[in-house]
């Protein structure tokens, strides 16, 4: 019976040796497949890096063009007040002007009546 006993043991034992063989490839698969996504992520993130330093490079790149755009659309707006400014005054002018002549005209027409 010992020997049976210690067969038992052994063979026990061995199945043991087994799953934990079987369990330990489980692990190291689980462990290549994880590593395989984070080089993919990895990858991934190499490229957003990228991709974000061409998106901040192309920003610096339009600041210059638009502060320039701004300062030109300034000048323009002082440019435009300007002729507002200028139109209001040919206007009284002109409004003026018409007065005087059709103040003229009624007066020669009065002297012509006469």
């Amino acid at each position: 019976m010992a020997n049976e006993e210690i067969e038992r043991n052994i063979h026990f034992i061995i199945n043991q040796q087994a799953q934990f063989v079987g369990d330990l490839q489980n692990l190291i698969n689980e462990i290549r497949r994880i590593a395989e996504i984070q080089a993919k992520s990895l990858e991934q993130q190499a490229g957003f890096q990228t991709q974000l330093g061409t998106m901040a490079s192309v920003t610096l790149t339009m600041v210059d063009p638009f502060n320039k755009l701004a300062e030109a659309q300034a000048k323009s707006d002082a440019k435009l007040a300007e002729l507002a400014t200028a139109q209001a005054e040919t206007d009284e002018r002109l409004s003026a002007l018409i007065n005087m002549f059709e103040r003229y005209l009624s007066s020669r027409n009065g002297r012509q009546e006469n």
